[in-house]
């Protein structure tokens, strides 16, 4: 069975049973598109697939299984500012090759922001341009196939890999975000290390309910950041 949808012409091949839901990105719920696990949605080559702010044109036939695409308006673990949603899939989906555009919610420069694929691992831009009227559409290429587990469009120049959100803490729990896997390191002034932890991507709540009120540091192997308790 095949659909036809304009304005973007999206082709969509549903095989067995296929199960997809489609939610109004106005309402409060984030999740904006699911494929049963029975199920196989395929986006033909060198057509446009929609969803929300978000068109992606694969090189050739792009199959999406038993996966969730979602979608937030808040910054979510990028290396920088996030100027435009974040779509996420639940699980890696297939490695995509092909172009992507994303819907800006501000204006931007295209010396200081870029679209930027999570990979499971870390944040990595790839070349873009702004396009369209008014220039609130961003614009790239993905030229090597790549697993794409979110999609956004944030600043390029910061080399942060982590930011404390809350500091001073609140109720002795720091909020903080992560924008590499590694070893992470809670530590007195004086560099005496209290807590290790190994953190993935993603916004994480630090609990330090054990340590007394005072001034401490929050580390990897290239950063230090002091925070208050």
């Amino acid at each position: 069975m095949k659909f036809y949808k304009a304005p973007w012409q999206i082709l969509i091949c549903l095989i067995s049973t296929f199960c997809l839901t489609l939610i109004n990105p106005a309402c409060s719920q984030e999740e904006l598109l699911s494929v049963g696990s029975e199920g196989e949605m395929t986006i033909l080559g060198g057509t446009d697939f929609s969803i929300d702010k978000l068109v992606i044109t694969p090189l050739r036939d792009y199959a999406i299984r038993n996966n969730t695409v979602s979608i937030t308006k808040s910054k979510l673990f990028t290396s920088g500012r996030t100027i435009s949603s974040t779509y996420q899939f639940e699980h890696n989906p297939n490695p995509f090759t092909g172009k992507i555009m994303v819907g800006l919610q501000e204006k931007a420069t295209e010396s200081h922001y870029n679209i930027q694929l999570f990979d499971n691992s870390k944040w990595t831009p790839i070349e873009s341009e702004l396009v369209g009227f008014g220039r609130k559409t961003m614009m790239g290429d993905v030229s090597k196939s790549k697993i794409t587990r979110a999609i956004t469009v944030a600043e390029t120049h910061s080399s942060k890999s982590f930011e404390i959100i809350t500091n001073p803490a609140v109720n002795k729990v720091i909020s903080v975000s992560i924008m590499e896997t590694g070893e992470y390191f809670v530590s007195t002034n004086d560099g005496k290390t209290i807590l290790s932890l190994k953190l993935s991507p993603g916004v994480h709540q630090i609990s330090l309910s054990q340590l007394a009120h005072s001034t401490y540091l929050l580390s990897n192997r290239k950063q230090t950041e002091k925070f208050i308790l």
